[in-house]
């Protein structure tokens, strides 16, 4: 013996292929910044397939695409929940990523969020969404980021996720079904919360980033009719009591931001412009209204539509 320790070597644990799905709607300019910011990932191209679809057929995308891994497929039927269908059904990898195509994602994006799913027991994991701010920070910027695509609180609090940034195992889809299709808005939620309550572990992934642009306020006011309209399917689907469900459509009706969300994203986008608080409140009730009139207009469809199941995949 000669008194040295044998040499262990570490076992290589390879990152495992990863479907990235992104649906799109007229949206090429875009799109191509974040197929761009894909195609410089840390983790080997070789691991990945990006998956583009396209909502509407007529539209072919105007460039090539920017990496070999990549490739479009269309779906007809409107909206992004059914595209994201589409997506999961040509999909290959046992991981699937899923982003918005007006989102840029960090180069350790996959990683990171890969990483997150390797964990002992994890499921699914929403990663960070954080605004491309202006200087000096709008009201109207504010409120954007005080919303719903806070994944660490919305997790946290409510056990779900948006598909801004989202990482799911593809067994979750085979054993719960895909995303309901039928729907224009909110079926990320409504999916990730059946998930969480179905026993899936749902975690925050701080450093899985994706930036997203902030919108103008007259996109803000259409996308709040898109979101009431969503509300009452997705509290339809809420895996809760009839009581609770009703308790969170009526908090849903309350046309204000919770002061503490707007506190929060200040703190977090170092925004201390006095009068700020004030003005992002005041346009968040404006919102609000905007938002329960989209609920009061699809409440009686929500009501008495029969339930849709969602199809699976293999």
């Amino acid at each position: 013996m000669t008194g040295q320790k044998p040499e262990i070597q570490a076992a290589v644990n390879p990152l495992p292929m990863v479907s990235v799905v992104i649906p799109t709607y007229h949206d090429w300019s875009r799109l191509k910044l974040c197929l761009d910011a894909l195609a410089a990932q840390t983790i080997p191209a070789e691991r990945t397939e990006v998956i583009v679809v396209n909502n509407d057929p007529f539209d072919p995308c105007p460039y090539p695409l920017p990496a070999p891994n990549m490739r479009i497929v269309t779906e007809s039927r409107p909206g992004s929940y059914a595209a994201r269908n589409a997506g999961i059904g040509a999909s290959r990898a046992d991981i699937l990523a899923f982003t918005d195509s007006d989102c840029i994602p960090d180069r350790q994006w996959l990683e990171q969020g890969v990483l997150c799913l390797q964990k002992e027991g994890v499921m699914l994991a929403g990663g960070q969404v954080r605004f491309m701010m202006d200087r000096p920070v709008s009201a109207s910027a504010l409120l954007e980021a005080a919303g719903h695509m806070d994944n660490e609180d919305t997790i946290a609090r409510h056990g779900c996720a948006v598909t801004a940034n989202l990482f799911v195992h593809r067994q979750v889809f085979q054993n719960l079904g895909l995303f309901d299709g039928s729907v224009k808005s909110g079926g990320d939620i409504a999916f990730t919360q059946r998930a969480s309550a179905g026993g899936y572990l749902l975690v925050y992934c701080h450093k899985a980033l994706v930036m997203h642009p902030t919108r103008s306020f007259s996109q803000k006011l259409r996308k709040a009719f898109r979101v009431g309209k969503g509300l009452p399917f997705v509290e339809r689907k809420r895996p809760a009591s009839s009581g609770k469900k009703t308790v969170m459509l009526l908090l849903h009706l309350v046309p204000i931001t919770h002061p503490r969300r707007i506190r929060r994203a200040m703190k977090l986008y170092s925004v201390r412009q006095s009068g700020l608080f004030a003005k992002a409140m005041f346009l968040s009730v404006v919102l609000g209204v905007v938002k329960t009139a989209g609920i009061l207009a699809s409440l009686p469809y929500a009501l008495f539509a029969p339930e849709k199941t969602t199809g699976k995949i293999p």
